[in-house]
């Protein structure tokens, strides 16, 4: 088994014991963190399913780990940042903020980006054409528990933020080029915001910004189509929560 060396000084334990972790939640962390999986195995095996399952409860209510499937755990880029913390309060001797704090504000900020390229509604107009889409059916819903799910899926590393705003910038203008070609307002189509994230929709445009990644970068058109940036985002200015 590989050799284990969990930082646990004076200020380390302080730590831990300010977020109400002990050093076998320490452990399974730094387990998953140096992808060390023979020292869980032993962990399961050796503690009560009780006590093991109760370890395992609390780290994943502190947003440390999640279940990659029913039987495989994965350590989230908090339970990440609360390592190396543990780390660099180690090694310089000096209590330092919280990274797991600093992400959780990254993240934040990266929610409200996010947030305001959704559509509001399926409303729009083209400006070079002059044509209008009047239907104005509800899609930025839910902003609570979409900033919820964002929070799982980027602190899970199931998608980055860049592809979810790369993602959305596609499916926004691929509809409305679709919209102008066929007379028939494309974005009406369009899942609302909590469903999107709820079904990761993003996933599938992932292929065609990897294949076409010119696509989105200025948002000046496509084809014999005239879509601007600025229109990309028109659709947000209305109804949003």
């Amino acid at each position: 088994m590989n050799t284990i060396n969990l930082p646990l000084s004076s200020l380390v334990l302080k730590k831990m014991k300010k977020d109400k972790l002990n050093i076998d939640h320490v452990f399974i962390l730094y387990c998953l963190y140096n992808n060390l999986s023979e020292p869980i195995i032993i962990i399961s095996e050796n503690f009560t399913d009780d006590r093991y399952n109760s370890y395992i409860s609390t780290l994943v209510r502190k947003n440390l780990v999640y279940y990659e499937d029913k039987e495989k755990l994965g350590i989230t880029q908090d339970g990440k940042d609360y390592i190396e913390t543990l780390y660099i309060i180690n090694t310089t001797g000096h209590e330092i903020k919280s990274k797991t704090g600093l992400s959780k504000e990254i993240r934040k900020h990266g929610f409200e980006e996010w947030w305001a390229l959704y559509p509001a509604n399926s409303k729009w107009e083209d400006k070079s054409t002059g044509t209008r889409f009047v239907e104005a059916r509800p899609l930025r819903t839910g902003k609570e528990q979409c900033r919820k799910k964002y929070d799982v899926l980027i602190n899970t590393g199931k998608v980055t933020h860049q592809q979810l705003i790369d993602s959305l910038k596609y499916e926004i203008k691929s509809r409305k080029i679709d919209s102008l070609k066929t007379n028939k307002n494309q974005l009406c189509f369009m899942k609302n915001s909590l469903s999107y994230l709820n079904q990761e929709a993003f996933l599938a445009f992932s292929e065609e910004i990897v294949s076409d990644p010119g696509f989105i970068q200025d948002c000046d058109g496509c084809g014999d189509v005239d879509i601007s940036h600025n229109d990309i985002y028109d659709s947000n200015t209305e109804l949003g929560n």
